[in-house]
């Protein structure tokens, strides 16, 4: 999304920049759950739960009894 865009839906440059921040943090913490804290009606909904590697989760799983 580009600023013009985001302008016509409501959301300033502001806004903008933070989801931008906040869609590379989610990629740096596939692991984590990555949110924005606001009470802002454009930011409340950027909330991503962690991303499980499935991978990883057999080599745990293997060495339960």
């Amino acid at each position: 999304m580009d600023f013009p865009d985001s302008a016509m839906r409501g959301s300033g440059l502001g806004d903008l920049s933070i989801i931008h921040d906040w869609q590379k943090l989610c990629n740096i913490n596939q692991g984590r759950r990555v949110y924005i804290w606001s009470l802002d009606e454009h930011l409340y909904n950027c909330d991503r739960s962690p991303l499980l590697d499935i991978s990883r989760n057999k080599k745990l799983n293997q060495f339960q009894y």
